[in-house]
């Protein structure tokens, strides 16, 4: 079960030894400042492993329903900016929706 934290909780409380930042400065990005990413138009995912039915989830995504929470963003080289809105599919929706009954993985399967 998730834990809540009021927007309070999160402005006042950092994780020890982490600093807030009012900016999102990008790790490593001189190398890469000129490369990006190519954009598609459609999203596929793959699912294969120890499954009955190895697929390519496209489409399907969209029966998911999308959700949005205010969370920090805490990075690993101690900063911290806090109260970003992020949004998309919480991985357990899309396996229980689609993986599940789609790719139906064998019982005890450890790898999907």
């Amino acid at each position: 079960m998730p834990i809540a934290i009021s927007r309070t909780e999160s402005a006042t409380c950092l994780p020890p030894g982490q600093v807030a930042r009012d900016d999102f400065p990008r790790f490593g990005a001189p190398p890469f400042d000129g490369r990006f990413p190519t954009q598609t138009e459609r999203v596929e995912v793959q699912i294969g492993g120890d499954v009955r039915h190895s697929l390519a989830l496209a489409g399907e995504l969209q029966r998911v329903a999308r959700t949005e929470q205010c969370a920090d963003f805490h990075c690993v080289t101690t900063w911290t900016h806090r109260s970003l809105q992020w949004s998309g599919f919480r991985f357990a929706d899309v396996y229980e929706q689609l993986v599940q009954p789609l790719a139906e993985p064998a019982a005890g399967a450890e790898f999907v």
